[in-house]
């Protein structure tokens, strides 16, 4: 059984960011668009406009990301790669063999204060390798539920899913 190569995005980061939010991947539709959560499913851009007031939903990607810049927030996600266990997935179930983005040299000259990540395998991940390193820096990392259709089940309303949001982002 052949298993899927897939690659991460560049970050969307300056060094005036206070907060990072991470994934794991893109999924199969955000790497067709080239562009972070571009599948319409995916709530992040419902939440990035409840949380800053602004209709991330009804831009280009390029005006999303800055948006995001503009509300000192970064972008990126927490693999560099890794291998899809079956072919055309977007699920972090099926992610084998990571390889970790430099998340530490990533932060080093930015306003970075609080790290937010959206996958529970990624969060396992992140605070495994990287957890010490900004605990000593005085970084918060905080996991946030997932804003794949996915999850569903837990959050079944949008509002619900921007609730918790709101709530652990403070």
């Amino acid at each position: 059984m052949s298993m899927e190569k897939i690659y991460g995005f560049e970050p969307i980061i300056d060094k005036g960011c206070e907060v990072l939010i991470l994934g794991s991947m893109p999924s199969v539709k955000s790497r067709e668009n080239n562009f972070y959560y571009s599948n319409p499913t995916n709530r992040f851009w419902k939440i990035m406009s409840a949380i800053y007031g602004e209709d991330f939903e009804g831009m280009n990607y390029e005006q999303r990301a800055a948006a995001l810049l503009r509300n000192k927030v970064a972008l990126y996600d927490v693999y560099s790669s890794c291998e899809m266990k079956k072919a055309g997935s977007s699920l972090d179930s099926d992610i084998r063999k990571c390889e970790m983005n430099d998340i530490p040299r990533l932060t080093e000259n930015t306003c970075i204060r609080k790290i937010f990540v959206t996958s529970k395998k990624a969060y396992k991940s992140f605070v495994k390798k990287f957890g010490a390193e900004f605990d000593r820096r005085g970084i918060e990392v905080v996991s946030l539920p997932s804003p794949s259709s996915a999850n569903r089940k837990k959050f079944k309303t949008d509002q619900a899913l921007i609730d918790e949001w709101k709530r652990l982002m403070k």
